[in-house]
Order: structure tokens, then sequence, then C-alpha cells
């Protein structure tokens, strides 16, 4: 299964997952339930430099090398709606409330995911 998902597959994966958190976004906006998260990942306020922190995040997932790369497209294009809000809305639209865990979105799973998927091969986990 992870052959079949070449390079240019985890571009489109990550595109769509983009394109979905967008239209998630806009219908809560549009009468959901939803909160403003202005920090960082579990709310966290780092201030203004969370937006510097966010750019130097994409820029090294832009660095890895190409074949590396692949898994980070899905954190990289979940970044990009998560900076996206903060330019719209100046703060992360969250709309997922799941019990006790912190809001997060659909960009937020694709951010972690990516970085899951890109650890796990770093460590040999998932076949070649």
């Amino acid at each position: 299964m992870w052959r079949m998902l070449g390079r240019y597959n985890w571009v489109a994966l990550g595109i769509y997952g983009f394109l979905v958190d967008r239209i998630c976004k806009h219908v809560v906006l549009n009468g959901g339930t939803y909160i403003i998260n202005e920090g960082v990942s579990f709310g966290i306020d780092l201030g203004k430099s969370t937006n510097i922190l966010v750019a130097i995040a994409m820029l090294l997932m832009l660095w890895v090398t190409l074949e590396e790369r692949k898994y980070l497209w899905l954190s990289f294009f979940g970044a990009l709606g998560n900076v996206l809000d903060r330019w719209l809305y100046g703060g992360v639209v969250d709309y997922i409330k799941i019990g006790k865990f912190p809001w997060f979105n659909t960009a937020d799973f694709l951010i972690v995911l990516g970085l899951c998927l890109w650890a796990m091969k770093q460590l040999g986990l998932l076949p070649e």
C-alpha cells in the first residue's frame, strides 16, 4: 500500500485534507460550534512568536530530503490551513471536541499524522 502512494500522491492527499479542513471550517463558522485558538497546539500561548514558530516549522518540513518529505506533505498542508486561519481570523478555528481532549481540527490531524508517519519511517517501522 505504501508503494502505491508515491510522492505526488502524498501531495494530492495533503491537498485533499486541506480542502476538507477549509470546507469544515466554512460550515462551522456559519452556524456550528467552534473556538478560535490563538495559541499553538493544545492552546499553549506563545504570544507574537507563534507565527514565527509556525513559519520555521514549515520551512524545516520542506528542508527534509525529498524521499523523507512525502509523509510531511500531510503536515505541511495541515500547517498551511492553520496559518491561513491565523491570517483570516487571528487564530486557528478548532471545531472537534472529544471528551477532555483539547479542541482540534482536521488540519491538526494532518499535522500529527504526517509527523507520526515520518517518525515511523525514520525508526524503520514502515515498509519501503
